[in-house]
């Protein structure tokens, strides 16, 4: 699970932290995403949105930080076990090989879910803008941005074995800095890489 901090900002009674808005589970908070997708087996992750990594604490930066640096594996296997739980034909081993990865980006947009909005979602999203914006009638639903995130992950560790000077590191400066606050990879030519998004 995430840290204290973070379940704690996201108001989520039961500290299962798979807390977003517009879900339902099984614990009756009306902001949790469901465990078991309709095809597979998966464990969702909560993930932070930037904003509230830019705005927040930096003592839950800190702990975001530390929490992922040390549920990297864990969250490899998460995925690995929605692979061999999901009802597609095409069984993928996360071998940290190039195939893999090609294989995973086309599974992941097979198994891409959302959340519609309901009209008072959407106008609190246009309030909340200062200029006008057209508001989408869904959003990705909580299950697929963790599916992005832990496929995310799995690529910067691709990455990393292929060019072990690879290192994950936390944006910490330049609040303007879209990543600030998030995970990216440094050592790839003089850019930071987010695989995350």
């Amino acid at each position: 699970p995430w840290p204290d901090s973070l379940a704690a900002l996201y108001d989520c009674p039961c500290q299962q932290n798979r807390c977003h808005p517009g879900a339902s589970g099984a614990c009756g908070n009306d902001r949790h995403e469901k465990r078991v997708t309709a095809s597979m087996e998966y464990e969702p992750v909560f993930v932070p949105q930037a904003d509230v990594l830019r705005n927040g604490p930096s003592s839950l930066r800190k702990d975001c930080k530390n929490w992922f640096i040390a549920n990297i594996s864990s969250r490899i296997k998460a995925l690995q076990h929605a692979l061999n739980t999901c009802d597609c034909t095409d069984k993928i081993d996360l071998d940290y090989s190039h195939g893999s990865v090609a294989r995973l980006s086309d599974w992941l947009a097979q198994h891409v879910g959302s959340v519609c909005l309901s009209e008072q979602e959407r106008e609190e999203i246009r309030q909340e803008q200062p200029f006008p914006i057209a508001v989408p009638k869904s959003v990705l639903s909580a299950a697929t941005q963790s599916l992005a995130f832990d496929v995310g992950v799995y690529l910067g560790e691709v990455l990393r074995k292929q060019y072990p000077w690879v290192t994950w590191r936390q944006v910490s400066t330049g609040k303007r800095n879209y990543f600030y606050g998030q995970m990216v990879l440094i050592g790839i030519n003089a850019v930071e890489v987010c695989p995350m998004h």
